[in-house]
C-alpha cells in the first residue's frame, strides 16, 4: 500500500467496512473464544478495519488487538488515528524472518485469533507466509483470512510496467505475479492444501465472487493509486494518464462493468477459516 489516507477514503465510500463485518459476523459460529484473548490483524494497512470493525465485533473482554504491516509510514499513520487502549500497531513483514518479532516480550507469548483480509495476494512468498502465521498462533488458536485469488491488480500493475512510457518509473526489477495459485482452476483446493502443508487444520476453505461498487471511475482510479507502489516515481503531471491506462487494463480484463448505480468490480475470492491443532 502506498497511500494510507487514499485507502482509508476508499474503503469508506465504498462499504467495504460493511463487507468485513458482515464476514466477520457470517463465520462467528467457527470460532470459539477464551478470555482476555489476544489477537492480530495481519496486513493491518491504515489500521480502519482493525479499529472500527473488527475491535467492535471482539468480546469485551480481549486483551489486546494488534496490527501489524510491513509499512512504516502506513503503520504511523494507524497510530496516529486509529489506536487506543488494547488497540496498537507494530511493523511486521508476515513473509519475512519474525525472529525478532517473536523474540518481542509483549509478542512472544501468541495471539489467539488471527484475522487478514485483502493482504495474503501481496506476499511474494505465500507459504513462508502462513507458516509465520502458524508459528504466530498460539495451540488451538484460529485464524480467518480473505484474499482476492484474481490477483487483478498485480496483474494490472504488472501489464502497465511493461508498457511505455511507464516501463522507466518502475523502482524494482520486472513485476511478477507470486509463483502461488497458478497451477489449475481449482484455487480453493490449492490453497487447502498449502493451509494443510503448514500445519493448520482447515474449517473451512472456498472460493466466493465479490463485488465493489464505485459511483465513479475516479473511485477505482483513487484505490489504484492508494496500492501501487510506483505512484510516487511518476512524475505528476503524468499520474492522471498513468491511472488512466490501468483503469483501462481492467476493463479490459472485463473485471469492471457499468451497473445502473455507477461500476461494479469483481472479484474472486478466497475465504478460509483455520486452527492451530493441539
Amino acid at each position: 500500500m502506498q497511500h494510507a489516507n487514499i485507502y482509508s477514503e476508499f474503503n469508506k465510500r465504498t462499504h467495504k467496512h460493511n463487507k468485513i463485518a458482515k464476514v466477520l459476523r457470517d463465520h462467528e459460529h467457527l470460532l470459539q473464544w477464551g478470555p482476555e484473548e489476544r489477537i492480530l490483524d495481519a496486513g493491518c494497512g491504515p489500521g480502519d478495519i482493525t479499529a472500527c470493525v473488527i475491535s467492535p465485533w471482539l468480546p469485551q473482554d480481549f486483551q489486546l488487538l494488534l496490527g501489524a504491516d510491513v509499512s512504516s509510514s502506513v503503520i504511523d499513520h494507524a497510530l496516529e488515528l486509529n489506536a487506543s487502549e488494547k488497540v496498537t500497531f507494530q511493523v511486521l513483514d508476515v513473509a519475512g524472518d519474525i525472529s525478532d518479532f517473536l523474540k518481542n516480550r509483549e509478542f512472544s507469548q501468541g495471539f489467539d485469533k488471527i484475522f487478514s483480509f485483502y493482504v495474503l495476494q501481496w506476499l511474494p512468498d505465500l507459504s513462508k507466509g502462513l507458516q509465520n502465521l502458524f508459528r504466530l498462533l498460539r495451540t488451538r488458536g484460529q485464524m480467518l483470512v480473505m484474499f482476492p485469488a484474481d490477483r487483478l491488480f498485480q496483474k494490472t500493475f504488472m501489464e502497465i510496467r511493461n508498457k511505455e512510457p511507464w516501463s522507466k518509473y518502475s523502482r524494482e526489477a520486472p513485476r511478477k505475479l507470486p509463483p502461488f495459485l497458478t497451477k489449475g482452476s481449482d484455487q480453493s483446493e490449492e490453497f487447502r492444501e498449502m493451509l494443510l502443508d503448514a500445519g493448520f487444520e482447515v474449517l473451512k476453505c472456498e472460493t466466493q465472487k465479490f463485488t465493489s461498487h464505485f459511483d465513479s471511475v475516479d473511485d477505482i482510479k483513487d484505490l489504484i493509486e492508494s496500492l501501487d507502489h510506483d505512484m510516487d516515481g511518476i512524475p505528476e503531471k503524468l499520474r492522471p494518464q498513468f491511472l488512466q491506462d490501468c483503469y483501462q487494463v481492467l476493463l479490459n480484463m472485463n473485471a469492471v462493468h457499468v451497473s445502473d448505480s455507477g461500476l461494479v468490480l469483481t472479484q474472486s475470492m478466497l475465504l478460509a477459516v483455520a486452527r492451530k491443532p493441539a
